[in-house]
């Protein structure tokens, strides 16, 4: 629970969980983090890295 959370909406949930990079928007967003996880819904949906403000998953999760 230490890692830097980002909320997604159901469609950028998507193509993360097919592996795809999203832009992560918002004034809270981090531009960098070498590990964040990306929830949906409250939901976790994977963990992976933030660079240049775009997450790029390394593990998914089954929605």
């Amino acid at each position: 629970d230490c890692l830097p959370q980002v909320a997604v909406s159901d469609d950028a949930a998507t193509k993360i969980r097919l592996g795809n990079p999203v832009i992560i928007r918002g004034r809270d967003a981090p531009v960098e983090a070498e590990e964040a996880c990306a929830t949906a819904r409250g939901r976790l949906v994977a963990i992976g890295a933030i660079e240049q403000g775009m997450f790029k998953p390394k593990r998914v999760f089954a929605g």
